[in-house]
């Protein structure tokens, strides 16, 4: 039988690669945390990685904005790899755009089925740091399922 680190690394793999793995959901869970004069005028948009190579954050700023920004990047990057553990993140590039009004939503909730399942046997893990990035991967998962169901509902993709 797996464990439920084995079957997280499977499922997170496949379905966070496309959004430049665990990375940029962690970042806009945190941003306004590790940021919050600046979580007003800029935010994550993608995180580019080749393979396990640090990559290149992509944030969306507030037009008139970017110097202010920029003139941070070296902060940002050390601020973002610390909270992540690992240099995750070796290069920041600026898409100057206004925030329309339905980016700014806030996401779903995390689907609690998909949520249940993933964290039922994590309590076995005596190891209190490992089962709180796992639940924290649960989330992110959980969440990400969410959205996908709100939106193949609307598109009518299943």
């Amino acid at each position: 039988m797996k464990s439920i680190g084995q079957l997280f690394g499977k499922v997170a793999k496949k379905a966070l690669a496309a959004h430049g793995g665990p990375v940029l959901p962690e970042l806009l869970r945190v941003w306004p945390e590790l940021f919050p004069d600046l979580a007003g005028i800029a935010r994550p948009l993608k995180v580019e990685r080749a393979g396990r190579q640090p990559g290149t954050l992509r944030l969306q700023v507030q037009p008139g904005q970017a110097l202010m920004v920029q003139m941070r990047e070296q902060q940002i990057i050390a601020r973002v790899n610390a909270h992540l553990g690992h240099a995750a993140i070796r290069a920041v590039r600026y898409v100057q755009a206004p925030w329309a009004e339905r980016q700014a939503r806030t996401p779903p909730a995390p689907d609690a089925d998909v949520l249940q399942k993933l964290t039922a046997r994590l309590k076995q893990h005596h190891d209190p740091e490992l089962r709180a990035a796992l639940e924290r991967l649960a989330q992110g998962i959980a969440t990400d399922a969410a959205a996908r169901e709100r939106l193949g509902e609307r598109s009518g993709i299943n």
